[in-house]
């Protein structure tokens, strides 16, 4: 009787042990979108509005890309519970920009956002932002003046490093998709589209019957993106130092070097 006893009293605890250590699991809501390869899409057959949980060293069944395996690798190192939800971006970004608690990546810096987004130390990628043109267009960059008078498409709430209100001669379209901004240029109904160079050529080489029928303009700027959560969340530093940290573990062990060597990316 008393060993009986016994063994359900150390079953007991163990319970509480294994409730007290899940408790204090750190868990992050991180939003990302869906379709920026190489870093970070969606697996084939996946669809949009995808939520899932993944403990440490646990691999996304939806999610894939350089940005991401950043993002997971150095947050589960240590110790975070991620609860990843993939969106369209104009959604993912409203949704971190207005809710503490959420962080979001890749996103670039800007004067506007750091008003009430904080950053990571490190970034998730580079991007190098051009414009892609019909190729039978005579356009040569010549700076924005090239544009004036001419209408241009754009992904709505990406950031390119312009402020577009300086270049009011031209009209913006703003798109939903790839799909959407080079159709746009087939069809005539935009003399470019500016896009994100490592991004929108992996696109174009999913497509090969585009290839032939655009152009890149040389890159106009270049500029890194981050992982970003809300200034206001509690804990915030500590989060960003925690992803640094492991940031800086993937650095030190070449496991950096080996993502970028997966995923096709200059070192």
């Amino acid at each position: 009787m008393l060993r009986c006893l016994c063994r359900y009293c150390g079953l007991f605890i163990a319970l509480i042990l294994l409730t007290v250590s899940a408790q204090s699991q750190p868990i992050l809501q991180v939003t990302t979108l869906p379709d920026y390869a190489p870093f970070c899409y969606l697996y084939e057959g996946t669809g949009y509005g995808v939520e899932e949980t993944l403990a440490p060293d646990q691999r996304s069944q939806v999610l894939r890309g350089f940005s991401w395996d950043v993002v997971r690798e150095s947050l589960h190192a240590q110790g975070y519970h991620l609860r990843l939800t993939v969106q369209p971006w104009a959604r993912a970004f409203r949704q971190a920009s207005s809710e503490p608690g959420i962080a979001i990546f890749p996103v670039s810096r800007t004067e506007e956002r750091l008003a009430y987004l904080s950053y990571s130390s490190y970034p998730v990628n580079r991007a190098s932002y051009l414009v892609y043109v019909p190729r039978s267009s005579d356009i040569d960059w010549q700076g924005w003046g090239s544009f004036n008078g001419k209408r241009l498409a754009v992904m709505r709430g990406y950031n390119y490093g312009v402020e577009w209100q300086e270049w009011p001669e031209i009209e913006l379209m703003e798109v939903d998709s790839m799909v959407q901004g080079f159709e746009l240029i087939l069809l005539g109904r935009v003399s470019g589209f500016a896009g994100y160079e490592v991004t929108w050529d992996h696109h174009l080489r999913q497509r090969p019957h585009l290839i032939d029928k655009v152009r890149k303009l040389p890159a106009y700027a270049t500029n890194e993106e981050y992982l970003a959560i809300r200034s206001d969340t509690p804990n915030v530093e500590r989060i960003l130092q925690a992803f640094d940290r492991g940031y800086e573990q993937l650095q030190a062990s070449g496991r950096l070097a080996t993502l970028k060597i997966r995923y096709g990316l200059p070192d």
